[in-house]
């Protein structure tokens, strides 16, 4: 009795679950396909099914999807890597992009096999992208364009050609503000601790990590603190800690570790700023943009808390008009176009439904007995019984409304920044195109903070002492996009 004969691509899958193995120095790593792949969790790695039909550049992709899991568990350190990443919101994707790009960069320049495989996950990846240089200006894919940067600096390999043009259009300002500390990686490629801090100086020559807060060699503290704190940090940052770096990497990482660590610093940075005996240090006492607020508890016998502002002084009003040049505007707003255009008939469909709406509520009023107007014909009986009794005419009044402003308030802080605040800016402008279809008044207005922990409020506050719970510490900025009293415009103007 004959078997059925094997499939021609599991001796591939055999073949690469031991390589894959052997690469990551870990006999007891779990290799399984999935169409949920590529995922890595602790010691499982996931890959996507082989095609039955198997090409060669299929099996050179699927190859340096393992290789890239493999790296990552011979190479990482999550414990280093969640001591030193920084809490912004804008600095964590770009430090886990450079840590992936160090991790792909050992075995690239190690095994030659290894790069060609990694090169071939990479184009795969960018050739299902579409380049837009509008949508790259104005929300430009740091993470990406850095990793491929340093990509190309550690291991000689140039970026795919369809992110060529992407990144030519920002290496030149990036080399000119971080080039010579991206010379210095290559240095520090199998030190992760020194790598780290190194990537924290980058990020902060182009602007995306504080300079206050977490500091480069916070990894070292950490150490000296004790095992006990290895240990937590450890389980806070397993296997996954790289989430929001480059695309090829992106469904490999494990968001919920991500996650933890984002909590553990939030509430780091809230103990330090409740302990009023704390030791100070840079960090000032109030939360930056993109970190979670602490939620008061107002719940049984909870006292109510009072916000406290410690000086509105450096407080600003401004218009959209004074933060950026005309020809700017201009091109957001055609950008802003863009993306509504396929939104066009949204605006009149959900008009005529409010319209309704609004219609229905209104209450009609009449005046009676009055010597001119409409004819009463209710009241034409009066006139058969009592001849000599004058007509009686009626009046229809208008219900007095009282004037209705809608205020639509959008958060500009860092935490927005990419897909969140084009949805806002479009759902914005949908509603108020839709409430002035409908005789309804409408502002757009937006918030965010002038300087990035604090600015003169701090400076001020530190001039005068420190003194114990001052309450805010920022200086706001209040942005006005659009005033009631402007109407709303057509395709490619602005606000006036």
């Amino acid at each position: 009795m004959s078997q059925n004969p094997e499939s021609p691509i599991e001796p591939f899958k055999r073949a690469l679950a031991n390589a894959t193995r052997s690469l990551a120095e870990s006999p007891a790593l779990e290799i399984v396909y999935s169409g949920e792949g590529p995922i890595l969790q602790g010691n499982r790695a996931v890959l996507p099914h082989p095609p039955r039909d198997l090409t060669p550049a299929d099996a050179a992709r699927i190859r340096g999807l393992a290789d890239q899991m493999a790296l990552r568990i011979a190479n990482h350190d999550p414990a280093i890597h969640a001591g030193a990443r920084p809490g912004s919101a804008a600095g964590q994707p770009v430090y886990d992009a450079l840590e992936q790009t160090r991790i792909e960069a050992l075995g690239a320049n190690a095994l030659g096999g290894v790069r060609e495989n990694l090169k071939a996950v990479h184009d795969a990846a960018w050739a299902k992208k579409v380049f837009n240089p509008i949508e790259a200006q104005s929300n430009p894919p740091i993470a990406e364009i850095l990793s491929l940067i340093v990509r190309e600096r550690l291991t000689g390999v140039e970026p795919p050609v369809q992110a060529r043009p992407l990144v030519d259009l920002f290496r030149a300002d990036i080399e000119a503000r971080a080039g010579s500390d991206i010379d210095k990686l290559i240095d520090t490629l199998e030190d992760q601790k020194a790598f780290a801090r190194m990537a924290r100086t980058i990020l902060r020559d182009l602007s995306l990590a504080d300079d206050l807060s977490d500091a480069p060699d916070q990894a070292d503290q950490q150490e000296e603190e004790g095992e006990e704190g290895e240990a937590e940090a450890s389980e806070d940052g397993d296997e996954g800690d790289g989430e929001g770096q480059s695309p090829q990497q992106t469904a490999m990482d494990d968001s919920e570790a991500t996650h933890r660590e984002s909590e553990e610093s939030d509430s780091e940075m809230m103990s330090s700023e409740d302990d009023p005996n704390a030791e100070d240090t840079d960090d000032p006492p109030d939360m930056g943009e993109g970190d979670q607020p602490a939620r008061p508890d107002l719940k049984g016998d909870a006292k109510a808390v009072t916000y406290k502002v410690f000086t509105t002084a450096n407080d600003e009003v401004v218009s959209a008009e004074e933060l950026c040049e005309p020809e700017e505007l201009t091109r957001l707003r055609a950008y802003l176009d863009q993306q509504l255009a396929s939104l066009s008939s949204v605006v009149s469909r959900l008009a005529n439904k409010l319209q309704r709406k609004l219609m229905a509520q209104q209450n009609r009023t009449w005046t009676f007995d009055l010597e001119e107007g409409i004819l009463d014909v209710a009241r034409l009986t009066r006139v058969i019984v009592d001849p000599t009794a004058s007509l009686a005419f009626k009046e229809e009044d208008d219900t007095e409304f009282r004037d209705t402003v809608v205020t639509i308030l959008i958060d500009n802080s860092g935490s927005m920044r990419g897909r969140p605040i084009m949805v806002a800016a479009v759902c914005a402008d949908i509603l108020a195109r839709t409430l002035e279809r409908c005789g309804v008044k409408t502002e757009i207005l937006g918030f965010t903070t002038r300087a990035w922990k604090g600015g003169t409020s701090r400076e001020d506050w530190l001039k005068a002492g420190k003194p114990a719970q001052p309450g805010r510490l920022n200086d706001l900025r209040h942005i006005i996009y659009k005033s009631a009293d402007a109407p709303c415009v057509g395709p490619g103007e602005i606000w006036a």
